[in-house]
């Protein structure tokens, strides 16, 4: 089992503060989607738990139903966040902060960047701590010998002395934790989150057994994802005689971005088969019309992404960074490419195609196992568990 209550642990009321430089809603992004689910899921779970966000305002209509006292503390565009709105955002966080700081229980970090160290750090003394570093070898990483370095290792060494509780997207993550200070029995690991009852197959896997293959990608779309090899593995595939589409969910990061690969597509020819969906909050009926997921990125922590393609019954072609090698090879749900060459993507793809039964057993393994490890309210009973025990 990944999740492991505390023996003799008891409910007690819950004043939860969120500092959320993302938002709370109004856009498809890892943190964001992890952080509504997980404490959607805390609300849902006790009716004792009262969460304060202090989030950047970007123009939302609708505020999630977790969020029982919003507070936005900075207005932003949302095309935007340059440095004179983060200090805007660190100046009125910290206020608030240091008025209301007697009234909280726990304060919880997701990302242990500066933004959000730094504003928590004033609660130390009065608050709990619960960590959610978000990016394998990213958040915790100890690089360089700068100034900006120096205090922000300074600042995580504080928090993590006083977390109760460091929730671990990957074995990697929980490593570093371990590695700062943070006990072993206090860590837990905990892939990404899916409504499993939302997220689920739409009556098959498509095109197995046939010369069709349908691949969606689901992310935003710039360098660290390289979704420009996933435009050059379908029309590698589709000179192979393999009739290839791949469908891109998500924003691009840059109009400069969006135009390379929108000449890539061009150069190639694959306009009629390559299709950008742009942004989708709820992209469920992509993940049900395909083939497979796949996700060449060069970093990550746990994608969402991933975690809905595995509860929509996907098989999942993945790169080897983060904690995805490690869950494909604990639910037995996919293939990990070791590298970036396009060739290598191609030959793993269509050996995977060409065994439908393997494909089928991929299919209901990652939703088994979606099912039983990745439910929002398993981290979010351990997460009341360890703040009342």
């Amino acid at each position: 089992m990944i999740f492991k209550k505390r023996e003799g642990a008891t409910r007690r009321p819950l004043r939860l503060l969120v500092i959320s430089p993302w938002g709370v809603s109004g856009g498809y992004s890892g943190p964001l989607v992890l952080q509504n689910r997980l404490l959607s899921s805390l609300v849902t779970l006790s009716s004792d738990v009262q969460v304060t966000v202090l989030y950047r305002d970007r123009g939302m209509a609708e505020l999630p139903v977790w969020a029982h006292e919003p507070v936005p503390v900075v207005t932003a565009p949302p095309e935007s966040f340059p440095k004179a709105r983060q200090l805007a955002w660190l100046a009125k966080t910290v206020l608030y902060v240091l008025r209301h700081r007697h009234r909280f229980d726990a304060v919880f970090l997701q990302g242990m960047y500066l933004h959000t160290c730094f504003p928590a750090l004033f609660l130390t003394k009065h608050a709990k701590v619960i960590a959610l570093p978000v990016v394998d070898g990213g958040d915790l990483a100890r690089n360089g010998q700068g100034i900006k370095n120096t205090i922000k290792s300074r600042m995580q060494s504080i928090l993590l002395a006083r977390t109760i509780l460091g929730i671990s997207l990957s074995t990697g993550i929980q490593k570093d934790l371990i590695r700062l200070g943070v006990p072993e029995a206090s860590t837990i690991l905990a892939y990404n989150l899916v409504d499993t009852d939302v997220y689920r197959p739409g009556g098959g896997i498509k095109g197995t057994g046939s010369n069709f293959l349908d691949l969606v990608f689901v992310g935003a779309l710039g360098p660290r994802k390289q979704p420009h090899i996933m435009v050059e593995v379908c029309d590698l595939l589709r000179k192979r005689g393999i009739e290839a589409t791949v469908t891109f969910v998500g924003p691009f990061e840059s109009a400069a971005y969006e135009s390379e690969i929108g000449a890539l597509v061009e150069r190639l020819k694959l306009s009629d088969v390559v299709r950008f969906v742009g942004l989708s909050e709820f992209p469920l009926r992509y993940f049900q019309e395909a083939s497979m997921f796949v996700l060449p990125s060069r970093s990550e922590g746990m994608p969402g992404a991933m975690s809905e393609a595995m509860a929509c019954g996907l098989p999942v072609v993945v790169s080897s960074v983060g904690a995805m090698p490690q869950v494909v090879e604990a639910a037995e749900c996919g293939v990990v490419v070791e590298n970036f060459d396009v060739a290598s993507w191609v030959d793993a793809i269509e050996k995977l195609r060409k065994t439908p039964i393997v494909m089928h057993e991929m299919s209901a393994n990652g939703r088994a196992f979606a099912q039983k490890h990745m439910k929002p309210d398993a981290v979010a009973d351990v997460i009341i568990d360890f703040i009342g025990s």
